[in-house]
């Protein structure tokens, strides 16, 4: 197996790692709420670093592309 093979089942791997990591932050499952006076205050999510190693991962899927 060619490395360009393997580097792209990894990164396209990843990519759907990411997709599934923001549906669950997203959603907020398994998110730790803080109670201030009897209340629930949910932190909002953060999305920032799936969204950038998903991008990465996608750059990285379409350069290695299997030929």
């Amino acid at each position: 197996m060619d490395y360009r093979t393997t580097l792209f089942y990894v990164a396209a791997l990843i990519a759907v790692g990411c997709v599934v990591e923001l549906y669950v932050r997203a959603r907020g499952i398994g998110a730790h709420v803080e109670k201030v006076r009897g209340t629930f205050v949910p932190s909002p999510p953060k999305l920032a670093r799936p969204v950038v190693l998903m991008v990465v991962a996608l750059i990285i899927t379409a350069i290695t592309f299997p030929r």
